[in-house]
């Protein structure tokens, strides 16, 4: 198992002579009445990275929200409070201009938004997979997606996957064996497991990150991971390499922002700094 460090990051090139949405276009696709921002904080992440255009999918008046706070977004306003399968319709033109997808954060347990999120999931596009998201596909049906559970989420997914051979400590705690198995189920998927320390898996590759700390606990920063995730996967990274530099930057903008302002930080604050520590990382480099 190997340790991630900033000589692990790599960043995307970008051509003098590129034009606009020639340095990735995202769609991500989330939200409900009842969790918002979301979907919002994962495209400011995503922006963050570098991208051209980002493309927001969401219930039609958390969509309008979205483009008021940033107008740097693309809304895409689906009817309802919620998502549904029927939206699918509404959603195909934008699918076939992007070059990843991001899904799942604030959608909720609906069982409409069930019918989309499964749709989702089995697309050929590169793709995150987050939150509730998380909760209702099966492992061996994706292809091409980064997901990216804290641990109750990935013992939710084991279960629904039919997954039996890969037990959790009573502190939800997964050891090297554990991990080496679950490799085993991955197919060309990656894994980020959320926590104290990060792990990353693909089939052949396995590591752990230890930037971040305790401020990352709020609500909302497992959303702009998410979207720095596609941001990288959207200008042509690896999944591999897109969830190694999401996990790493992501958790030094949080230990940017520990020293700064302490444990008050905000999750949109994080998804601000992405930036400047990508920045910091390229002079590094």
């Amino acid at each position: 198992m190997k340790k991630i460090t900033a000589r692990d990051v790599e960043f995307p090139t970008r051509k003098s002579s590129s034009h606009k949405g020639e340095n990735g276009r995202l769609l991500l696709v989330g939200g409900s009445e009842t969790y918002g921002g979301a979907v919002l904080l994962s495209a400011l992440g995503a922006l963050r990275t570098g991208i051209d255009v980002a493309y927001v999918g969401a219930p039609e008046r958390i969509a309008y929200l979205a483009h008021q706070y940033c107008p740097d977004i693309i809304s895409i306003k689906l009817k309802g409070k919620n998502l549904r399968g029927t939206h699918r319709v509404q959603l195909r033109s934008v699918l076939t201009k992007v070059d990843a997808l991001v899904f799942g954060n604030g959608v909720g347990m609906q069982n409409n938004t069930l019918r989309l999120m499964q749709f989702l999931s089995v697309l050929q596009l590169p793709k995150v997979i987050d939150a509730d998201a998380l909760k209702m596909v099966t492992l061996s049906k994706i292809k091409n997606a980064i997901l990216t559970p804290h641990h109750q989420e990935l013992e939710i997914l084991l279960q629904h996957s039919d997954i039996r051979s890969i037990s959790f400590s009573k502190e939800r705690v997964l050891g090297t064996k554990q991990l080496t198995k679950l490799q085993q189920h991955l197919g060309n998927n990656v894994l980020i497991i959320k926590g104290k320390v990060d792990y990353v898996l693909s089939r052949d590759a396995l590591f752990y990150n230890t930037t971040g700390n305790p401020g990352m606990t709020k609500a909302g920063t497992g959303d702009v991971l998410a979207g720095v995730c596609g941001g990288f996967l959207a200008q042509g990274e690896s999944l591999l390499q897109s969830a190694i530099n999401a996990v790493y930057i992501t958790g030094l903008a949080g230990d940017r922002l520990l020293k700064r302002k302490g444990y008050g930080y905000l999750a949109s604050e994080l998804a601000q700094d992405i930036k400047e520590t990508k920045r910091i990382l390229r002079i590094q480099h």
